[in-house]
């Protein structure tokens, strides 16, 4: 009778044993790869979020002519007669236009206005909105600077 090589039992249970430890840490490591890269999207959404919030605020205030403050909000109204409403909740600033509607989250808003005795308007001068980025507070403020007319009613 001729012997046939092959393998045994016990070599093959120590092959597949690992087999199984090497596969379940490429398997960890890929999933550690995919948390970072999920992680790192997710803050540069925020980021991007945070970023366009803030120059749709400044453009709005560039492009208006009077920024009105009302109770809980401001409205802010541009030389071509269109209105981009700002209201304010106790943890977000919501910007409202035709049917798009936009949040910024907030952690502090302050609103410096001037009131307009010839139009009897209280006019927005400055806003400072605090807010959180990457759970660290940020800071950044808007603006406005009113035409003579406007102010001395010419």
């Amino acid at each position: 009778m001729s012997k046939v090589k092959a393998f045994t039992i016990l070599e093959m249970l120590v092959n597949l044993t690992i087999m199984s430890i090497i596969m379940g840490l490429i398997y960890f490591a890929y999933a550690s790869f995919v948390k970072q890269v999920l992680n790192y999207q997710h803050s540069i959404d925020e980021q991007n979020e945070l970023t366009s919030s803030y120059v749709q605020l400044k453009l709005d205030f560039y492009n208006s002519d009077r920024i009105i403050k009302g109770y809980q909000r401001f409205t802010i109204l541009s030389y071509d007669n269109k209105q981009v409403v700002y209201d304010i909740t106790d943890r977000y600033l919501v910007r409202k236009q035709l049917h798009m509607r936009d949040t910024l989250p907030l952690q502090s808003l302050k609103i410096i206005s001037d009131f307009n005795v010839y139009t009897k308007e209280d006019l927005v001068t400055k806003i400072e909105v605090n807010t959180d980025l990457f759970e660290e507070p940020v800071k950044f403020v808007v603006t406005k600077d009113y035409a003579p007319n406007l102010k001395l009613k010419l």
